[in-house]
């Protein structure tokens, strides 16, 4: 008998801790919903009300007060088999959330929501929705995040990728040169406020990660891709694919400043440590490249080698300060 009644408890517990968020976040249901939902008999659920009646957090006087419980709207119950209430324990006790962490979670979300992959989920929309609500906003967003100018290009690219269609464009290099591609795109991924394109480029014969903002005329063609079954995990590649080509470029970085350059390491080789800085051998396709790379980190990497790498750095700085100084001259 007594397995029987300890059972029984434990049943209207689960009862209880179920129906509670299942009402609030509902506003309200009838008993006959809430039976429906948790398969009990109506009888039940009245029960289960009448438990959270007297369920509360006692306040500063330890004692349970009228606005420690819940509160049931009775006449709702009674008359029209409502479930409601009026005063809820739970969610006044949760953490509240500040105007500025509001805000911040507002434009995470819809940075992500820019995002091909997630910004037709139904759950992302739907916690969008949620977090305006909160801040007041639910018409309309107060707050915009503002991507580079590529919206055009990645909706071009994000059909031709469900189509299964191949795209040409034309595409200047880092190094200022401008080609026309064919290329069977089969992933977009974005790096910080950068769209890149994964695909195999029917010019170079070759996987290729494309950047699109330096794209133009996107074209979508009537050719299918070609099969790429070595290409099996896209979003697992590397931004930057060494080539035997590349200039291997030893930099030198404190620890701090790993996490801004992690995607142009390489994971099977980490950075060494040697005292207080971390040192990495990076491949590069030309000493441009490493260039931008260095102004895109100031003050946080040192190339170390080789000499024409260091050249390179060196030469640019001494150009840009002439140039500098020559304009504050002038």
């Amino acid at each position: 008998m007594a397995g029987n009644t300890s059972h029984a408890a434990g049943e209207n517990l689960v009862l209880f801790l179920a129906l509670v968020p299942f009402v609030m976040d509902r506003g309200e249901v009838t008993i006959e919903q809430a039976a429906t939902q948790f398969g009990r008999s109506e009888k039940d659920i009245r029960k289960a009300v009448e438990l959270i009646a007297c369920a509360g957090i006692p306040g500063d006087s330890s004692a349970y007060l009228h606005a420690d419980l819940f509160d049931i709207d009775w006449d709702a119950l009674e008359g029209e088999g409502v479930i409601r209430f009026e005063n809820t324990i739970l969610i006044d006790q949760q953490p509240r959330l500040s105007p500025r962490e509001l805000a911040a979670l507002i434009a995470g979300l819809q940075y992500l929501a820019a995002h091909p992959r997630y910004g037709e989920r139904s759950d992302v929309q739907r916690l969008l929705g949620k977090l305006r609500a909160l801040s007041g906003n639910v018409g309309g967003d107060t707050l915009v995040v503002k991507s580079a100018p590529v919206d055009a290009t990645r909706d071009v690219l994000d059909a031709a990728i469900a189509a299964g269609t191949q795209v040409s464009f034309d595409y200047v290099t880092t190094s200022g040169e401008s080609t026309r591609r064919s290329v069977d795109p089969i992933a977009l991924e974005a790096r910080d406020n950068t769209w890149y394109l994964r695909g195999w480029c029917h010019t170079r014969e070759a996987l290729r990660v494309f950047r699109l903002d330096r794209m133009n005329a996107v074209d979508t063609l009537e050719s299918a891709v070609w099969s790429h079954p070595d290409v099996d995990q896209p979003e697992s590649w590397q931004i930057f694919d060494p080539s035997s080509a590349d200039l291997q470029v030893v930099i030198e970085c404190d620890r701090h400043a790993l996490p801004l350059i992690a995607e142009y390491l390489d994971r099977h080789n980490p950075p060494e440590q040697e005292g207080d800085v971390f040192v990495a051998t990076i491949p590069f396709a030309h000493e441009n490249a490493l260039v931008r790379f260095v102004c895109s980190h100031p003050g946080m990497v040192r190339v170390r080698g080789p000499e024409s790498a260091r050249a390179a750095v060196v030469d640019f700085a001494s150009r840009a300060l002439g140039a500098t100084t020559g304009s504050e001259e002038a």
